[in-house]
Order: C-alpha cells, then structure tokens, then sequence
C-alpha cells in the first residue's frame, strides 16, 4: 500500500494578475495492508510524484529536463527517460515540452520518479501559449523564468537517490550474474593442433613448404 505524503511545496508568481504556479512533491511510502510504513531501514520512499498546477486561463507549456545522479551531470539539462515523460509530452535533443492539461482557470500535469529511473530533480521553464498583451513575444508567447533569469529547479532527496542507484547498480550486475555461459572454444583440427605445439619457427616453416 503506498503512502503519499507532501514534501515539498513551492509557489511562483507566474502572470500579471495574482496567477501562480504551485509545485508539490509527493512521496509514495511502501507500507503493509494497515497503510503503516514500513519498519525497513534505510529510504522507504518507493517514488516521487511532482505536480504542476497553474490558476490561469492562458495555455501553459512546461519546458524541462531532468537533473543526473552523477556529480559531472547534477549542473546539466538532460532528456528525461521514456518512462518519466506524461501524457501530452514532445521532445526535441534539448528538452521536453509537456502541456498542462484541464484547460479554464486551473491546469496541471505529474512528472512520477521511479526507483528504477533515478534523478536528482527536475529542472524547467514554463511557457505561455497565447495571450495577447499579457503574453508579449512571437506569436503572443511568453517564457517564465525564475527571479535570477535561469531555471526553475525542483530537488529531490539525496539519500533517496542515492539508494536508488545503489539499488539499480545492484541489479544490474544480478542480472550479469545470471548470464549465461560462455561456449567451449571449436575444437582445432589435428594439423593446426600441431602447428600450436611447434616452437622452432623453422620447423613451422619446413611443414609449410612440404
């Protein structure tokens, strides 16, 4: 049975007229049939669940990528695995571009992390389709950034990452484990048996020339 609860919660102003976008992160807790949390140590976390919602009207387009585990890619934008982009998702070989969908005053959209995709959080932009003057730009579009300019960043738990990888590195090599065995070598027909015990290269070349 799983357990969510609320982790974290930010808000972003978003629009001229009190609109904003709330981000929530939810914890999926494994726990027994009494909806009790597992008494395991260590992360008991089974997944995350961020969720997008937005109180405006004008269309909204969320541009992200996904943070890496390693520490050469924990400052890089990557494409996010299948497994992780929702519904109403395009990807080009920079970023992912998922609408929020409900239309009318209220639109959101859920990005689920997996133990079995492990990231150190999301990291987006988000895009107003259409607008008219609230939404200056081509085509009446409009980037929303964060205060400082850059990207709007969502982190999740480093130990829960953690465990993650140590748990998929682990899996990987059972199933390495679990390999089949190599093939004997082909048997050597008895002449290049022979020519293998030669070791006076002479000799190697008198059969040769018989």
């Amino acid at each position: 049975m799983e357990n969510p609860s609320i982790i974290l919660r930010r808000s972003y102003p978003i629009g001229n007229h009190g609109e904003s976008l709330l981000v929530l992160v939810e914890e999926n807790v494994e726990g027994d049939e009494s909806g009790k949390p597992s008494d395991e140590a260590g992360p008991r976390a089974k997944s995350y669940r961020i969720r997008f919602y937005a109180d405006s009207e004008i269309p909204m387009q969320l541009h992200w990528g996904v943070i890496g585990t390693l520490d050469k890619t924990q400052s890089q934008w990557m494409l996010p695995p299948d497994e992780l982009r929702p519904f109403d998702t395009d990807c080009n070989e920079e970023a992912c571009n998922t609408d929020l969908g409900g239309g009318g005053p209220l639109q959101m959209t859920m990005v689920e992390i997996s133990r079995s995709n492990p990231v150190a959080g999301i990291t987006f932009v988000l895009k107003m389709k259409g607008g008219g003057k609230d939404a200056p730009g081509e085509g009446g579009e409009r980037w929303i950034k964060a205060t400082d300019g850059g990207n709007f960043l969502v982190p999740l738990p480093t130990d829960w990452v953690q465990a993650a990888m140590d748990e998929k590195k682990a899996a990987a090599r059972a199933g390495q484990s679990h390999l089949p065995p190599l093939p004997p070598p082909p048997s050597l027909s008895p002449s290049l048996s022979l020519s293998l015990k030669v070791t006076d290269p002479s000799a190697l070349l008198a059969c040769s020339n018989e």
